[in-house]
C-alpha cells in the first residue's frame, strides 16, 4: 500500500461519524512500516480529534510510525489542545496529510509547526478528499449549506415532465449513480409538490435493500399525508414553508454542510435564480421520445459551460458548476 491508499483508509475512518454535527469530520491512521497499528476519527465536539484518537488506539512506541490524517493537523486551542503537540509528544516523524485547513485563521499553521519541530510533512492532495471537504470549504465562505441539484429530462425535447404525471426518464444505472450521491449528502431535498405527484421513498438503496434513510427537507405550504412513501421509514422531516435561504443558514449553523436537491422547475428555478447552488446535474437521456411534445420544461442552463460531461447507462450527466 502506498501514501493514497492509507489517506483513503483515513477517509473512510472519517466517514464513520454518521451524524449531522457541527464539528469538522476527520480520519487518521497510523502506520510503521507500511502495517496499519491504529485509526481513529473525530467524534463530535469537544472529544478527542481524529490524530489523538489515533495515537490513543496506537497505544506504543511511535517514534518510527507514520500518520496519515485527511485534514491538515490543527495548531491552536479549541474545545480540545491542538494535535501538532500530541504528535509531537507521541514522537510521530512523519505526517502525511490531504486537505490544507480551511479555517483562514489557521489554515497552513499545523504543517509549518510540525516541519519548524523536526517532522517531515507531506502534502498528498487527493480528489475524494477533496470532494469530501468542499462542503465544508463552501460553507466557511458562505455560512451556507452547498446544495446540488439533479433534474432529469429528454434530450431532444428538455421535458422533465408533465403536470400531476410522473415520467421515468432516467434507468438502473442512473439510479446507481444518484445512490452515490445522496449517500454523500447530510440531507436530501425537495418540495412538496414532487412528493404529491411522484411519492418517492427518498431512501438510499442498494438493490432491494435500504441503506440510510437521511433526513428530508421539504419546501411548500402543504404538510405530506402520512399514507406517502416518505412516511415508510422512521426519519427526520424538516418543513420549509417560507424564508427558505434564512433557513437554510439555520440548517448550515446545526451542522447541515452538503444537501442534495430532487425538485422540479419551482423550486429548481428558484434556487437557480437566487444563487443557492453550487452544482447542477443535467441528467439527458439519449433515448427518443417522440411522443412528447410538450410538458414541463427543465432550468435554462443554455448561457452555461458545462463543467463536465459523463455517460451513464443510457443517460449523459452533465454538470454545471453554479459557484465556488
Amino acid at each position: 500500500m502506498n501514501d493514497q491508499d492509507f489517506l483513503l483508509l483515513a477517509l473512510k475512518e472519517a466517514q464513520n461519524y454518521a451524524h449531522v454535527t457541527t464539528a469538522v469530520k476527520v480520519g487518521a491512521v497510523i502506520t510503521i512500516n507500511d502495517h496499519v497499528c491504529a485509526t481513529g476519527f473525530h467524534q463530535g465536539p469537544g472529544t478527542d480529534h481524529a490524530e489523538v484518537m489515533a495515537i490513543k488506539n496506537a497505544n506504543g512506541q511511535l517514534d518510527h510510525a507514520t500518520l496519515y490524517v485527511t485534514l491538515e493537523p490543527c495548531n491552536h486551542y479549541g474545545k480540545t489542545p491542538p494535535c501538532t503537540k500530541a504528535i509531537l509528544d507521541a514522537g510521530i516523524k512523519k505526517v502525511v496529510y490531504a486537505y490544507k485547513d480551511f479555517n483562514p485563521d489557521v489554515k497552513g499553521s499545523g504543517a509549518e509547526y510540525l516541519k519548524a519541530n523536526g517532522v517531515e510533512v507531506v502534502h498528498q492532495p487527493l480528489d475524494e478528499i477533496n470532494d469530501f471537504y468542499l462542503p465544508y470549504d463552501y460553507g466557511y465562505k458562505h455560512q451556507m449549506p452547498l446544495l446540488e441539484l439533479k433534474q432529469a429530462r429528454f434530450a431532444e425535447s428538455h421535458i422533465i415532465g408533465l403536470p400531476d404525471k410522473r415520467l421515468m426518464i432516467t434507468d438502473d444505472k442512473v439510479e446507481a449513480w444518484t445512490m452515490s450521491k445522496r449517500i454523500k449528502a447530510d440531507a436530501l431535498m425537495t418540495s412538496t409538490q414532487t412528493i404529491l405527484i411522484d411519492n418517492p421513498l427518498f431512501t438510499i438503496r442498494q438493490g432491494n435493500e435500504t441503506l440510510k434513510t437521511p433526513p428530508l427537507v421539504i419546501f411548500g405550504q402543504t404538510q405530506i399525508p402520512g399514507h406517502y412513501r416518505i412516511h415508510k421509514q422512521e426519519r427526520e422531516i424538516i418543513y420549509i414553508q417560507k424564508d427558505l435561504e434564512s433557513n437554510l443558514s439555520k440548517l448550515y449553523q446545526k451542522g447541515y454542510r452538503r444537501i442534495w436537491v430532487e425538485c422540479g422547475y419551482k423550486l429548481g428555478h428558484y434556487l437557480h435564480q437566487n444563487n443557492l447552488l453550487r452544482n447542477i446535474y443535467i441528467i439527458e437521456s439519449t433515448e427518443p421520445h417522440g411522443s412528447l411534445k410538450s410538458g414541463i420544461k427543465s432550468l435554462d442552463v443554455t448561457s452555461m459551460r458545462p463543467e463536465s460531461v459523463e455517460t451513464v447507462g443510457l443517460c449523459d450527466v452533465i454538470r454545471y458548476k453554479i459557484s465556488d
